[in-house]
């Protein structure tokens, strides 16, 4: 009782009543005007050799797990992701019971871990490979949600909400876009968004926003005010990413659409105390707002169904009705900005996995070593030669000793190279500060900073010249037969890499058949090619997938230095 009390109490609860109430009714008015147009119908899934495959987040309750039912029995291969194995399959159980001909497979994922995503995207092409299915999927529901009403934080340092509202749906998705694109039919991303964005009418986007590490600063954990933004950055992302698809021109075949189920009974008020949430749904039962989750998935099975030319829309309300979202959430400025804070997460969450792998497989390396060192006496032993097992006892600890020493010094000299990176990265990012490298080159001048910031400008300029060579030499060409790069080049020309300095050495915009160091690697995989066992393009495109890997790996190499 005293947990409710202090909860309606609070002036988090007061203003997201009033203004999450506002905010739904804004919505239906906004249907109002909706209702007259012609929604888009639903098509049934287009034909293809196998089942179109269908990966939903969030699928053990509520809107995920009805969306799951109504998919599986429309003839999708439905991939339920969630992070209880219990849940999941108690959820499998269900569908099947209902429908037996149901294809279905679950994988335990906790969608607040970058690291956990990463291995789903393994584990899945693995499934795929082994089930001898295409290596593709058709759709992607980005369900997952939460309402958590206080701060907590993943083993990455992001705020649990936000990483499993927002930046999930962002990382699933950039993960997953080679997947959707090679999908034999027109593919698709399905966002569930919420009204509650309406309740946003300004706000700043930087790391620390997107991250949601700015709100452990705040005496109060503002839930509300966290929900909100979620669910606006997903609605920003979903809009941008159908402009950036449209950039490369593969917005007919992957589509993005963002859906409202409205007011829907889940348990997404389960950290709310019973007592209120129970209040709150027979309030809305009784407007006729709350529905049930079968209901409630009508704007999700709109979305997935509709023609694959509709893309960068808001469904609302179910009939297959389209509605505008808040002003602020067509700020493409705010979207781009959104984009580049969300992108620079991602790259940093790969570069923290890359080395916890590396810590794990030298921690691997050390036991491994003393283990073999015990097994040389052991042996010794049962063949009863005494005067050996002494000298190899101490030939052994002299080992381990020798081998410890050696560890614990390569164990040093590696922090001492990323704490000194770590200070690199402080100094080129405000180079006049005081940070930690000053203690380290304690004679770093004004000259010296302008002159290695020169210097770093002029290698990012060699690095992008060394790429458009190559792209202008051997990609946009159709080299003979006997060419060493001849590898049956075909299709659209690649475009090049923009400078993002001039001559002088100064900041550049780039042209329009110019892609920068940001969108590159996604660009670029619309020009890369299938290849056969004997390495020749089977599809069209400039680049083999082994060239696509080593231009992104110089351009993530230009993107660092320039960062």
């Amino acid at each position: 009782m005293k947990e409710a009390l202090d909860f309606v109490l609070s002036m988090e609860f007061w203003r997201m009543g009033l203004r999450w109430t506002l905010s739904l009714l804004i919505s239906y008015w906004h249907l109002l005007f909706a209702s007259t147009t012609t929604p888009p119908s639903r098509s049934p899934p287009p034909s293809s050799p196998s089942r179109p495959v269908c990966i939903i987040t969030g699928a053990t309750s509520g809107l995920g797990a009805a969306a799951a039912h109504a998919l599986s029995a429309r003839g999708f291969f439905v991939v339920l992701v969630g992070r209880s194995s219990r849940l999941l399959e108690k959820t499998m159980m269900e569908i099947k019971r209902k429908n037996e001909s149901a294809q279905l497979k679950a994988f335990e994922v906790d969608l607040s871990s970058f690291q956990s995503i990463l291995q789903f995207k393994a584990s899945l092409q693995q499934w795929l490979s082994d089930s001898q299915m295409h290596s593709s999927i058709h759709l992607l529901i980005n369900n997952a949600g939460i309402l958590a009403t206080s701060s907590r934080f993943t083993s990455e340092g992001y705020d649990q909400m936000m990483a499993t509202n927002y930046l999930s749906a962002f990382f699933l998705s950039k993960l997953l876009l080679p997947l959707l694109r090679n999908s034999l039919i027109p593919s698709r991303i399905v966002n569930v968004t919420s009204f509650t964005h309406r309740s946003v009418s300004n706000i700043q986007v930087a790391k620390d926003t997107v991250s949601g590490k700015c709100f452990s600063r705040l005496k109060r954990y503002p839930y509300a005010h966290v929900y909100e933004y979620s669910k606006l950055f997903l609605l920003l992302f979903s809009y941008e990413l159908h402009r950036q698809l449209g950039l490369m021109d593969i917005s007919r075949h992957v589509s993005v659409i963002a859906v409202d189920p409205g007011v829907v009974e889940t348990n997404i008020l389960r950290e709310v105390p019973p007592c209120l949430s129970s209040l709150a749904n027979k309030v809305l039962r009784s407007l006729w707002f709350l529905q049930s989750p079968e209901v409630g998935i009508s704007s999700i099975l709109d979305a997935a169904f509709a023609p694959p030319e509709t893309s960068g829309v808001y469904f609302f309300g179910g009939k297959g009705n389209t509605v505008s979202s808040s002003m602020l959430s067509y700020d493409a400025k705010l979207a781009q900005e959104l984009w580049s804070a969300s992108s620079d997460l991602f790259l940093e969450s790969q570069l923290a996995f890359k080395e916890t792998s590396t810590s794990v497989s030298n921690f691997a390396f050390r036991f491994n070593c003393h283990r073999s060192s015990n097994a040389f006496p052991s042996f010794l032993s049962v063949l009863r030669h005494q005067h050996a097992i002494h000298i190899f006892i101490v030939s052994g600890w002299l080992l381990v000793a020798i081998t410890f020493i050696l560890c614990g010094a390569f164990v040093i000299l590696n922090n001492a190279v990323s704490d000194t990176c770590m200070a690199m990265e402080e100094w080129v990012e405000n180079p006049h500060a005081e940070t930690a490298l000053s203690n380290v080159l304690p004679c770093v001048d004004q000259k010296t900073t302008n002159h290695t910031l020169s210097q770093s400008k002029g290698i990012i300029n060699d690095m992008v010249t060394v790429v458009n060579t190559f792209i202008y030499t051997y990609a946009n060409t159709y080299p003979s037969h006997s060419d060493l790069y001849y590898y049956n080049q075909s299709g659209p020309l690649m475009p090049a890499l923009c400078y993002p300095y001039d001559s002088e050495l100064r900041d550049t915009q780039c042209g329009d058949q110019q892609v920068s160091i940001t969108n590159a690697s996604l660009v670029w995989q619309n020009y890369t090619c299938e290849v056969s066992a004997s390495g020749m393009c089977i599809t069209p495109g400039r680049v083999k997938p082994e060239i696509y890997t080593q231009l992104v790996a110089v351009v993530n190499e230009s993107y660092a230095l320039q960062h």
